[in-house]
């Protein structure tokens, strides 16, 4: 969580992480999209889209649960995996095998280079959690960043109640 810019009240999963480079997703904030306008045939296409970070806003990615499920999904963790054969996944939405619960789908994603984001931590510029399965696919996004600020420190929940702009407050 950062408090500037893009990064303003975000809540960012991060799903690869490495000496070279670091990527994640913004899980906390869903567009005006839904699955159905970019994919108009898929049955259950309501699935909302969310804002996954400022990097390749022309790509749709999407984390999950399905594991082998969907074929050549990455994991990510025990139980949370990342992409895969996007027919298998669209297919597995139309099954009603993935739905809100077990999918997240999003524009872009969030990157930074070697070392960039552990000297952002290191800054005191991140608040960091350990990530788990069900903030990750939560469905009232809205709640997300002050839940998670209250994990932190129970008194920090203020803080994501404050609206962008103090004297609305």
């Amino acid at each position: 969580m950062q408090n500037d810019g893009y990064f303003n009240k975000s809540v960012v999963y991060i799903a690869y992480d490495n000496s070279l480079e670091t990527f994640g997703f913004t899980i906390n904030f869903k567009t005006q999209f839904k699955l159905r306008d970019f994919k108009p045939q898929v049955k259950n296409g309501n699935l909302p889209i969310f804002e996954g970070g400022p990097v390749a806003t022309n790509q749709l990615f999407y984390v999950h649960t399905a594991g082998k499920l969907i074929s050549n999904s990455e994991p990510i963790s025990d139980k949370i995996f990342f992409g895969g054969n996007f027919n298998d996944m669209l297919q597995a939405i139309e099954s009603g095998e993935l739905n809100e619960s077990n999918l997240k789908i999003f524009i872009g994603y969030c990157g930074w280079g070697k070392d960039q984001l552990q000297n952002e931590i290191k800054a005191n510029h991140w608040f960091t959690n350990k990530a788990k399965q069900v903030t990750v696919f939560e469905t009232n996004y809205a709640d997300i960043y002050s839940n998670e600020l209250q994990k932190i420190k129970t008194s920090y929940k203020i803080f994501g109640d404050i609206a962008n702009t103090p004297s609305l407050n």
